[in-house]
């Protein structure tokens, strides 16, 4: 049941989301004009790939930094090895469709620029293993590394887990704490604790958290329920701003 959810969360974001990364390149060219790149990291709850592809397409900074090393990728300028001064770090702590685990061997693959995770959808329909996205050490079947979004939540991936706990201590360390298009859902629990253990273990001042999840027509309900569950991690101390991902897309600069 696990693998069918996944499955059809692959296809359903791969029709959902084509074309889709507009403002998302829109962001990384204006943090990288600002300067304010290299001071940046992005954890993401997402599956897509928009963040990835805006990352590299932008042409000062090449360098894709997940935190994990690929089984595929092993020279000094690939993905998974980045020249550390213009790399961008993103730890995609739920999974990416661009991220393929064989559990024989324990290893990562990564498919750059396109979602293996669906092509595996579309290549189980066939039921062929030869087709390809079959491990090349052991000619095992990959899997997908996408976390399903529910309450119980699988996280015995150990690159999932090198992840988190690198997500944890950015936490420790950043001075803001930007969140687009995120509502602090009641089921992830999981992010909740992290984010927590990342502000108990701080030796810094609190951080400045922002947050920026309008929409128009956003229900004045929804919206103050969404403060309510911000503020029970953080206190009184955010902001919850009126501004979408689109208009912080188009000048990040107004909060950092």
């Amino acid at each position: 049941m696990a693998k069918n959810i996944i499955f059809l969360i692959a296809e359903i974001l791969d029709l959902k989301l084509k074309d889709k990364n507009v403002f998302h390149k829109k962001l990384i060219e204006n943090l990288i004009k600002s300067d304010e790149i290299k001071n940046t990291t992005f954890i993401s709850l997402n599956y897509d790939i928009l963040i990835d592809n805006a990352i590299v397409l932008a042409h000062e900074y090449t360098d894709l930094d997940y935190g994990i090393d690929f089984v595929n990728y092993q020279f000094p300028n690939d993905w998974h090895r980045p020249n550390m001064e213009r790399s961008i770090k993103l730890l995609k702590v739920h999974g990416s469709l661009n991220w393929l685990y064989c559990p024989v061997c324990k290893k990562m693959v990564l498919t750059p620029g396109e979602k293996g995770a669906t092509k595996l959808f579309y290549i189980s329909k066939i039921r062929s293993r030869k087709l390809s996205y079959c491990c090349r050490l052991c000619e095992d079947n990959y899997v997908p590394v996408l976390i399903p979004p529910t309450y119980f939540k699988e996280l015995s991936n150990p690159f999932l887990i090198q992840i988190w706990n690198m997500a944890e201590e950015e936490l420790k360390e950043c001075e803001k704490i930007i969140f687009c298009g995120y509502s602090m859902p009641d089921a992830d629990i999981h992010i909740k604790y992290l984010i927590k253990r990342g502000l108990i273990n701080r030796n810094l001042d609190k951080p400045e958290v922002i947050i920026i999840n309008n929409r128009n027509g956003k229900n004045p309900y929804e919206i103050e329920n969404e403060i309510i569950r911000y503020k029970r991690i953080f206190g009184e101390n955010i902001n919850y701003t009126e501004k979408s991902f689109q208009e912080f897309a188009e000048n990040p600069m107004i909060y950092l």
